[in-house]
């Protein structure tokens, strides 16, 4: 049974109750507010699907990278729209065009993140972006085999541990099934982030009506967030913003995250995306203010899927242990900070005032206090004239 999965180890794909032929798994908070599987008992016919179909239990096949690469869209405004070098939008396109169905991680504008699923180019802008939130999944694994069976190409995009899940899912491979992941730091809580975001809109002055992070309108491909506010918007540098900072300190991702075996040099997914962070050091030249992929193809499906997009991105070939060395994600878990340790214990007991000043605190960054303050354009012309001394 899936209770043979301690609690701490569950990921929240959710693939054991899509996969349970009696529908007797429900999904339920714990007392973190992340979501987890509970069997209703008197239900169970104790056929062990769940347990055959978890890939926490149940080993999924991984892949060393078959070609890496530097690479980015030529699309300018798919670039601007999407985090980094907007790879998965022009692979998201070319499925489109072919007819095909493409799923990923939506916000909506009450900031409830989910996996959805998109038939329009014009409906692409729900999927792109980053959402610092865990996806809750749905029913996504079983509108992907439905459309798979009516002969439809889907591209299935998340976190690695969401791509195991559909993969384990589905149980065997499908011709027109193309997977991309992102190279994950961990996921925290939509009740955390839900709260944190209502508390902001109130210490802001109006409701936010919707959150874009790393938004590149203000300083490229940066660590910049977008508040929509009712009649104006904020921009927050994430460093300085107590959610995204405890965010990128891994003090609020769930307890699987800290043992995740997707960090590896061995990956779920046809093709890997992430930033390509230390860019600069290796392929200067290469380097744009719009963003820049790193792209590992890790399958013959990756590989045709690279195929169908080639003449719609820049490529360049690029060394995979230069990538590793500047993006953690691909080789190793997240470490868990001792902040964790009473983290959501005293998010639950605590005002939110309180809880933001004593488990959110935000250290005095005077560098990151001048980016956010003094406009992109005026810092480079500032570094400029020192280069040029």
């Amino acid at each position: 049974m899936i209770n043979k999965l301690e609690r701490n180890k569950c990921t929240g794909c959710f693939a054991c109750a899509q996969k349970c032929p009696k529908k007797c798994i429900s999904i339920e908070k714990d007392d973190e507010g992340f979501l987890i599987p509970v069997i209703d008992y008197n239900r169970c016919i104790g056929c062990n699907i769940c347990e055959g179909t978890c890939p926490q239990l149940k080993a999924v096949k991984k892949n060393l990278p078959i070609e890496t690469y530097a690479s980015y869209t030529r699309n300018e405004k798919l670039l601007i729209q999407s985090t980094s070098g907007g790879i998965f939008a022009i692979a998201a396109c070319t499925v489109l065009e072919d007819g095909g169905v493409v799923f990923g991680a939506e916000m909506t504008d009450d900031g409830i993140v989910r996996m959805c699923a998109i038939e329009k180019k014009e409906d692409l802008h729900k999927l792109q972006g980053s959402k610092y939130v865990q996806a809750f999944i749905g029913e996504a694994y079983i509108q992907v085999k439905e459309y798979l069976l009516a002969d439809r190409i889907v591209l299935f995009s998340g976190t690695p541990c969401q791509i195991a899940g559909l993969k384990s899912f589905l149980g065997k491979t499908y011709e027109k099934l193309y997977t991309i992941e992102i190279v994950c730091h961990g996921v925290p809580s939509q009740e955390m982030f839900s709260a944190y975001r209502a508390w902001l809109g109130q210490k802001l002055g109006s409701e936010i009506n919707h959150w874009y992070f790393r938004n590149k309108e203000k300083d490229g491909w940066a660590q910049i967030d977008k508040l929509v506010l009712k009649d104006h918007s904020v921009y927050r540098r994430e460093n300085l913003d107590p959610y995204t900072y405890s965010y990128l300190k891994s003090y609020n991702l769930r307890e699987s995250c800290y043992e995740c075996q997707f960090c590896s040099p061995e990956r779920c997914a046809d093709i890997t995306v992430g930033d390509y962070w230390g860019l600069k050091n290796y392929h200067p030249e290469f380097y744009s203010e719009l963003g820049v992929c790193l792209l590992l193809v890790n399958t013959e499906q990756g590989l045709d899927l690279l195929e169908k997009i080639k003449t719609s991105i820049v490529l360049l070939p690029s060394d995979y242990e230069n990538m590793k060395k500047h993006n953690s994600g691909l080789v190793s878990k997240p470490q868990r900070p001792v902040q964790r340790e009473k983290f959501y214990e005293d998010f639950k007991r605590k005002s939110m005032d309180a809880f933001v000043r004593q488990n959110m605190k935000v250290p005095f960054n005077m560098k990151e206090m001048l980016r956010q303050w003094i406009p992109h354009r005026v810092r480079l012309m500032v570094k400029d004239i020192f280069v040029k001394r």
